[in-house]
């Protein structure tokens, strides 16, 4: 999980396996912590057979009764309220936090919370889903507020750039930009002619556009990408294959395999 989680209840050998954040679940503790903190990838498919054959193992019978008892008269939500209450994990005051953000979810609206789910699968690296969520938004036919496809928009640019797909982020700022007019967009798709410089931009458009501005922004611009440059190329993280070159055959094979199999396992979760 990432995180040290006191249990009360035994480790069992039957988890749970959450394929949204490809981890196991073990304990009673651990589906609280796993729904507390990742409200927005519950949906109302959660609530099934795997969950309730995983509960069962764990001992929580008359909790499973409950689930299936309300599961058709209450939200998702409030279901997942009642286990927290029931596995008694978290305090009052951390249900009543708990309780408050699903109401704040639930009083969104379905562009807001499907959006804020995507942006959230962004923020733990599962980019295809939410780029795919993003698509569903933009290809709904009651999709016609300018201000929220932007917004829908700009949040799919950013989840292609870090894809590298440069071209692809363009396109969406610009069609962002030509739907609002907001000069804001235009930092990003400058930024993105710096990032890669084979790409095609609208310069005419973004001199106009900033008019008698445009030297001191794009200045001002040129300095923020090198700063953040500078900042990522300290906290990158390197391989150190000069390194694993010196060590002895086996520990450079384990070197190597560890390398690969991390590579192997970013890739799947962001390719499911």
């Amino acid at each position: 999980m990432g995180n040290l989680i006191l249990c009360r209840s035994p480790k069992k050998a039957r988890s749970y396996y959450s394929e949204k954040l490809g981890i196991h679940l073990y304990s009673a503790e651990e589906l609280c912590y796993y729904i507390y903190n990742n409200l927005m990838l519950i949906d109302d498919s959660f609530v099934d057979e795997r969950l309730f054959n995983f509960l069962e193992n764990l001992g929580y019978g008359q909790l499973i009764e409950k689930l299936k008892k309300w599961k058709d008269d209450s939200t998702v939500w409030e279901l997942m309220l009642v286990i927290l209450q029931d596995i008694h994990y978290y305090s009052t005051k951390e249900l009543d936090a708990f309780k408050d953000e699903a109401i704040r979810i639930s009083r969104e609206g379905y562009e807001g919370v499907y959006k804020e789910k995507a942006d959230y699968l962004v923020g733990i690296g599962r980019i295809y889903d939410a780029i795919r969520m993003y698509d569903q938004l933009l290809s709904a036919k009651d999709m016609d507020n300018n201000a929220i496809k932007a917004d829908i928009l700009c949040s799919k640019g950013k989840a292609l750039t870090r894809l590298f797909a440069y071209a692809d982020a363009l396109t969406c700022y610009v069609s962002a930009y030509e739907l609002t007019g907001d000069t804001g967009l235009l930092r990003s798709i400058y930024m993105l002619k710096k990032i890669d410089g084979s790409l095609r931009i609208p310069f005419e458009l973004i001199k106009t556009a900033l008019a008698d501005e445009y030297d001191a922004l794009t200045a001002k611009w040129d300095d923020e990408f090198e700063s953040v440059k500078a900042q990522i190329a300290q906290k990158a993280p390197v391989v150190d294959i000069a390194g694993l070159m010196q060590k002895d055959s086996r520990k450079r094979k384990e070197g190597f395999l560890d390398i690969i199999s991390d590579w192997k396992n970013e890739y799947k979760r962001n390719q499911s």
